[in-house]
């Protein structure tokens, strides 16, 4: 079964900044109030149970060392583009099936940053033992 995956990569200062900026807030009475990363790139409906994100403390200029360990990864990474960047990275967010519009590629967030930087397809394994 082929699913695509949204992917974004930054800076942020902290993993304090990171986590104050991708994790929602809820009222008293159990509703959710979108996060600064939804709100920036215009995110409404998507599963949030689907999002894989990671901050590390040494940033990395290739993208595929800082995507290493994410689920399906090894079935996308051939074709990711950003390996060897001028800039260095040292946040990810992968939203798994989702294919984001790109309304918004890049936000300034405070002092942080964070750009959509493509979608990618992998596939999941289908059980015939159920």
């Amino acid at each position: 079964m082929k699913e695509k995956v949204s992917i974004w990569v930054g800076n942020f200062e902290s993993k304090d900044e990171f986590l104050n900026y991708t994790n929602n807030e809820y009222t008293e009475d159990g509703d959710s109030i979108s996060s600064n990363f939804e709100k920036d790139f215009n995110l409404i409906y998507y599963d949030r149970d689907l999002v894989e994100k990671e901050w590390v403390s040494r940033s990395k200029n290739n993208i595929k060392d800082l995507l290493k360990g994410f689920s399906y990864v090894d079935q996308f990474i051939q074709r990711f583009k950003y390996t060897n960047c001028e800039k260095k990275f040292n946040a990810a967010i992968l939203i798994y099936n989702m294919e984001y519009n790109a309304k918004e590629r890049k936000v300034k967030f405070k002092s942080n940053e964070l750009e959509f930087v493509g979608i990618y397809q992998y596939s999941i394994p289908i059980d015939d033992k159920w």
